[in-house]
């Protein structure tokens, strides 16, 4: 909701057509596309898990990860994050915004 009210007011400060569309928004002002936002997001969680001082929390992350391929829901956001980033999974904690943003190199699924 935060991000389509921040592109609504760029659209109105720009003086841009309501209909632009918001993939072309987000480069103009410096912004990550919405599904890489998202994508980072997730690869942090699934990184903040591994890292939990909760051994329930980590065992169940790193078994849906590394064990339980495609099986649950976290390894299949894993799987997509290292696919759209174009990285392992075993290196899925050099996901970050800043990362992305410093060499910008993902592919627009």
């Amino acid at each position: 909701m935060k991000m389509l009210a921040r592109r609504r007011g760029l659209r109105r400060v720009w003086g841009l057509p309501p209909r632009t569309h918001a993939a072309l928004i987000a480069p103009l002002c410096g912004l990550l596309l919405l599904k890489v936002e998202l994508a980072c997001r997730c690869a942090g969680f699934i990184t903040k898990s591994f890292h939990r001082a909760n051994q329930t929390v980590r065992l169940i992350a790193t078994q849906g990860v590394y064990s339980q391929r495609m099986l649950s829901p976290i390894d299949q956001n894993a799987q997509n994050c290292a696919a759209m980033f174009k990285v392992s999974i075993s290196n899925i904690a050099a996901i970050t915004k800043k990362n992305v943003k410093k060499t910008a190199v993902y592919t627009h699924c």
